[in-house]
């Protein structure tokens, strides 16, 4: 490389750079931040002027920079400093900088001072825009081990151990709009004779061959453009109208391929067809598989970054996970409680499989055939006699060819520093035949759920909402907390290791046969999840191929109801001890239901009374029911909750059958926190508004027209509250914060962090209008979280015997109407919520007589 400096000062060096190589020209920006902080606004601000001035776009930023951006980057004494935090994550969203991670330790200082003094911070790192990532894709951090002075180095490669991806096919929609393309695909699947995995295949080395005899669009899109600027440069231009306008619609026909080519990579499917966003497809794409980049490994203690050697680590790891361990296979677990089911076995007719293609997702990643629901809703016409003979035979014999359930498996980072292959969600790119043959198997199972699954899981079961489980148990929690409540009660939050990847297929099978299900449709199901194969997709690139005999995938449409089936075990056994009065559960209230569990697929919560005997018969139920279905409770991720006046000997009894730690106050359950209070619910909820933010992490949003940024706001600023509206009455000041940053993005971009107010050419009251009267019909935030808990006190009103309505009755308005309840009980965060809006409520009531069936 070659550098020039342009502008230095004590804090930094700024210049520009060529990457020899490749003729690259770039921003070097070397920062060393003001340790006072008192310098530190200057100092971005002399380093924005630069970059604004450049002409080059792709830009680099590293040093000691004394600034933190999580407080996860700081270990020790000392909270960090939030308001900091914020600041330096804005400095960086306005200059579109993202973090660039790192391989390695995880501080980059330390004071090197010993015991409750020590501290370790992450100072010291690597920055860098989207265009560079462009340039650039191979770019990885490493941090040097600290060994003299107080800081390490960060060493900075652009190419390392880089390899080239072989590259397996994939279709690609922008083909869609290639004139020839019906022709040729249509043509390949019918000169093939052979199975419907032979028409796949043939197909699919056709079109690679085919797509390769076409130019680049990129090149295309320069080449008409010349044509386009030659005819309008020339002297004879009026004689060339017909083929100006025949040029004008060729380039606006590559600007949709374009469109649609970035689209398909930046998995982004809240944008409608029409608003072609290019350049946010683009930095959308860079920037997700920069996040989901692999460079390196940590095993037995050691990184490793040769890519075969990584991939082994991961093949290997999956291996033993999906590999059953167990030597007994027991034939039943419970009794059978249900009778024979009628299921629906009728074989799938087309318009039902049609149904299943067209409610897939056109952009989501293909199976390893490489073809995807795109190609399938778009050759059905030609194409569905082969797949129905495919479903028909399925349905006939049970039988599924192994090509077909062939699954490659992508793995997301579950955290922000991912190092080991456990901190990695393994999600199965599964064939789209495949998937048509799942989901018509789970469509059948889906109607049933509500009668086959106890009240406490609710997950996956239509009718039942995910807002029920989490109000419940902040109710206990809120319960708990209170000097009135006379129960000795304890509740136990329970993390599953790896809960869908364990399950035993045997169980599933059992737990399938105790409710009723014919054998034939159980050997259905089990051919789904028994005949699949596995390889692993790391950075691009597929290693191995290995077997499962336990697991089911996600990714398959099968998987959350087979889980729901295998947990509902569990809920059996509570219940059938609960009738045998081995356990009692808890009460919330005196005439309250009895609680004994709270479900949502692998996310569980156990209550129960709080006496050894009890938490011993627990411990039991639990641990029989992993051993049998194959779950491993993650203990060190799981925690404990008390009611008060409980002794401490038993606590501690308890405690040592249960080795949890006591739950913290800010543990949250399905993402919302459990301990809330109507005092500290602005300052408990307030991640609301740092997940907006997280949103405007770059300037990538900023290349959406206004088109685009009001469906960013209608379909992902909108409805990211709604899910924790729907159980609390959030306070004016945090929801008019919320309402301040849509507004900032709507006129201004991702600059919402800018001390100028933007220029705001019409009232937002009016842009929050309806369409057809003037307005944009931007939800108004506010409105919107007063309708969700009025809907929620409907629901209590016209659904007594739902579980929660039965426990706010006994705990709220046990001898009263709802409309009665008294004000002057301490109430939980929900119940102060509806009372708030009970009277606005009550107006909107109107009295019918009925048939009886409901009294409110």
């Amino acid at each position: 490389m070659d550098i020039t400096i342009v502008k230095s000062s004590a804090n930094y060096i700024l210049g520009v750079g060529v990457h020899t190589p490749s003729g690259t020209l770039f921003n070097l920006l070397c920062i060393y931040g003001d340790a006072s902080h008192q310098g530190t606004s200057r100092i971005w601000q002399d380093v924005g002027s630069f970059v604004a001035q450049s002409s080059h776009g792709a830009s680099i930023c590293m040093g000691d920079l004394n600034d933190i951006m999580s407080p996860e980057e700081k270990f020790g004494c000392n909270p960090p400093n939030l308001n900091r935090i914020a600041s330096f994550c804005n400095y960086t969203r306005c200059l579109g900088l993202i973090d660039m991670g790192y391989n390695g330790p995880a501080y980059t200082w330390t004071n090197k001072r010993k015991g409750n003094e020590v501290i370790f911070e992450r100072l010291d790192r690597c920055l860098a825009n989207v265009e560079w990532c462009h340039h650039f894709p191979n770019t990885n951090v490493y941090h040097i081990p600290l060994i003299y002075g107080d800081h390490a180095p960060i060493l900075v490669l652009l190419n390392p151990n880089f390899r080239k991806p072989k590259r397996s096919f994939k279709f690609e929609n922008w083909w869609l709009l290639e004139e020839d393309f019906n022709t040729v695909a249509k043509n390949s699947w019918n000169d093939c004779n052979g199975s419907f995995v032979s028409k796949t295949k043939f197909l699919s080395k056709n079109l690679s061959t085919w797509s390769k005899k076409k130019k680049p669009i990129q090149d295309q899109i320069v080449s008409t453009e010349e044509d386009i600027k030659q005819i309008q440069a020339s002297q004879d231009r009026h004689n060339l109208v017909d083929k100006e306008k025949e040029l004008i619609a060729k380039y606006d026909l590559l600007l949709e391929k374009l469109s649609e080519f970035h689209r398909q990579r930046a998995k982004k499917d809240w944008i409608k067809d029409g608003d072609r966003n290019t350049s946010f497809f683009q930095q959308a794409a860079i920037k997700r598989r920069r996040k989901n980049r692999i460079a390196s490994i940590v095993s037995n203690d050691v990184y490793i970054t040769n890519p075969d050697d990584i991939a082994q680590i991961f093949i290997n790891y999956f291996s033993d996970l999906f590999c059953s361990d167990r030597t007994d296979r027991p034939n039943t677990y419970l009794p059978n409680t249900t009778s024979p089911q009628e299921m629906d076995w009728q074989i799938p007719d087309e318009e039902e499989i049609w149904s299943i293609i067209k409610g897939m997702r056109k952009n989501a990643s293909p199976g390893p055939d490489g073809l995807n629901a795109a190609f399938y809703r778009s050759a059905w016409s030609w194409i569905k006699d082969d797949l129905m003979t495919l479903v028909q035979d399925f349905y006939q014999t049970g039988n599924i060819p192994p090509e077909l359930n062939k699954t490659n498996i992508v793995l997301i980072p579950k955290k922000n520093r991912s190092i080991s292959p456990k901190d990695f969600r393994p999600i199965s790119l599964c064939n789209v035949p495949y998937k048509i043959l799942a989901k018509s198997i789970a469509n059948r199972i889906k109607g049933k759920l509500p009668d086959f699954i106890c009240d406490s899981q609710h997950a996956f079961i239509p009718g039942r909402r995910i807002a029920n489980n989490i109000i419940i148990a902040q109710e206990i929690v809120h319960s708990f907390g209170l000097n009135s409540y006379p129960h000795h009660a304890f509740l136990i939050k329970i993390d599953l290791s790896k809960a869908f990847d364990r399950l035993e297929w045997d169980f599933i099978a059992n737990a399938l046969q105790r409710k009723g299900f014919h054998h034939h449709f159980i050997n259905l199901v089990l051919s789904c999840i028994n005949s699949s194969s596995f390889s692993v997709n790391i950075n691009g690139q597929t290693y191995g191929a290995f077997n499962a005999n336990r697991g089911i995938r996600q990714g398959c449409p099968l998987s959350p109801y087979l889980f729901c089936f295998a947990l509902n075990e569990l809920s059996d056994q509570l219940n059938e001890a609960l009738q045998n009065h081995n356990i009692n559960g808890i009460k919330l209230s005196v005439s309250g239901a009895v609680i004994h569990s709270l479900l949502y697929a692998d996310d569980l919560i156990i209550t129960g009374t709080a006496t050894v005997e009890e938490a011993n018969q627990i411990k039991s139920i639990i641990d029989k029911f992993c051993r049998k279905s194959g779950q491993t409770p993650n203990w060190d991720k799981s925690g404990i909750l008390f009611s008060k006046h409980i002794p401490s000997h038993i606590k501690n009894y308890i405690s040592q059958i249960f080795p949890v730690p006591i739950l913290d106050s800010n543990v949250r359950h399905l993402g919302h926190p459990l301990f809330v209070t109507n005092r500290n619910k602005s300052i408990i909820y307030k991640f609301i508004i740092d997940k907006f933010r997280a949103k405007l992490t770059t300037l990538k949003a900023n290349k959406l027209s206004h088109a685009g940024r009001l469906t960013l706001i209608k379909s992902v600023f909108s409805s990211l509250p709604v899910y924790y509206m729907a159980t609390i009455l959030l306070s004016k000041n945090l929801l008019n914060k919320i309402t301040a940053i849509i507004r900032k993005f709507w006129w201004t971009g991702v600059r919402e962090g800018q001390d100028k107010n933007p220029l705001c050419l019409k009232s937002w009251k009016e842009i929050c209008r309806p369409l057809d009267e003037g307005g944009l019909e931007i939800r108004d935030i506010q409105a919107v979280n007063k309708s969700l808990i009025l809907n929620s006190a409907w629901r209590l009103i016209t659904n007594p015997h739902e579980q929660m309505a039965q426990i706010l009755k006994g705990k709220y308005f046990p001898n009263s109407s709802f409309w009665e309840a008294s004000k002057n009980i301490s109430k939980s965060v929900y119940w102060s919520s509806v009372l708030k809006i009970r009277k606005v409520l009550k107006h909107s009531v109107s009295w019918q007589l009925g048939e009886g069936n409901i009294s409110i």
